[in-house]
């Protein structure tokens, strides 16, 4: 169904959550995810690990918080931001872009 972040983002997280295993040199329980957005992906990430979002919007992770209130999330600058804690993995989907020129 469109729409719905459980089935429209369920196939994506399916294969984060396979290469984070595959590739894991040690087992993943901690997921950073860094430009959170609405939280969607958060929505099936956290059926496998503790998922912590980063966003720069307040509003984005206002969504992420009311689609999954037991996942934390902070308002943060993925440059700059800094939690006090490590995590056994990271996620960034769709939130590093390049700016080509100026202006």
């Amino acid at each position: 169904m469109w729409g719905d972040a459980t089935q429209e983002y369920a196939h994506y997280c399916e294969h984060v959550a396979a290469q984070i295993r595959r590739y894991a040199k040690r087992p993943v329980s901690t997921l950073l995810d860094m430009g959170c957005g609405g939280g969607k992906n958060a929505l099936n990430l956290k059926r496998e690990f503790d998922v912590t979002g980063v966003d720069l919007s307040s509003t984005m992770l206002e969504q992420a918080k009311n689609l999954n209130p037991e996942c934390a999330f902070v308002e943060g600058d993925m440059r700059s931001c800094r939690l006090g804690r490590t995590f056994d993995a990271v996620l960034m989907d769709d939130a590093i872009s390049q700016r080509i020129g100026r202006g």
